[in-house]
């Protein structure tokens, strides 16, 4: 290949970013979401991303791509949406009937996150 036709193209590494770091994120992002609620809702922001993140490493780990579906990779946009879907899960069901703990509400939130991509 010649230099002229090589210029046009470009190779770009980032490695991926390690859990401490991913749960930072995610910690920041739905502990701003979660502000105005009360204060016992707003303890379970760590435990509810430490699961998150999780479950995200083992679906990563455990649902390869096939030869049907090869296209489909499990990236840290299937991990954003658990922030930004418990707030909304906890607006439809109002505070009074918040789930009893972190596992609770990442089996609410992950199936619909994760199954449907799965699938």
């Amino acid at each position: 290949m010649s230099s002229r036709f090589v210029r046009h193209f470009s190779q770009l590494c980032i490695p991926p970013p390690s859990d401490a770091a991913i749960k930072t994120i995610l910690t920041t992002i739905l502990g701003g979401f979660l502000a105005d609620w009360p204060a016992d809702l707003r303890a379970l922001c760590t435990p509810i991303v430490a699961s998150a993140v999780e479950a995200y490493n083992r679906v990563s780990a455990e649902l390869l791509p096939t030869p049907a579906k090869s296209h489909y990779t499990f990236n840290l946009r299937d991990l954003s949406k658990v922030a930004q879907v418990c707030p909304h899960a906890f607006q439809w069901h109002g505070p009074h009937c918040a789930p009893e703990s972190s596992t609770e509400i990442v089996m609410y939130v992950t199936p619909s996150l994760f199954g449907c991509a799965c699938k």
